[in-house]
């Protein structure tokens, strides 16, 4: 298990901004996380799924990525913002995220399990 986390750490991306798909719009990312941060709020971009593929969740990402059927080289992970003090403030912010990143609609934030909608 280890060694798979350690495999995912390659596909976290260092970014401080992020384009909003379909608007002009740039997210600003404050701070820098790291593969074994916890607490934090995540995209995780499917670059094999033809709709764009754009997932917005707080679980921890080593657990989340291992249970989708994807393979690991068609995902990006960009963690949004971490060290939430309650799990109500970090569930109020994913949800704003899901929002303003519309993956209710155009995205992977579907369905009832991670990357249900992908269409390959």
């Amino acid at each position: 298990m280890m060694q798979q986390i350690s495999e995912i750490c390659k596909y976290i991306l260092c970014k401080d901004r992020v384009s909003i798909p379909n608007t002009q719009k740039v997210y600003t990312i404050l701070d820098y996380y790291l593969c074994a941060s916890s607490n934090v709020v995540f995209m995780i971009t499917c670059t094999r799924c033809s709709t764009g593929g754009i997932y917005i969740g707080f679980l921890k990402i080593g657990e989340t990525l291992l249970q989708s059927n994807h393979s690991l080289q068609h995902m990006q992970v960009l963690i949004l913002k971490g060290n939430f003090k309650t799990e109500r403030e970090r569930t109020i912010y994913e949800l704003k995220c899901i929002e303003l990143f519309n993956t209710l609609k155009q995205g992977l934030n579907l369905g009832s399990g991670f990357m249900s909608h992908c269409v390959t």
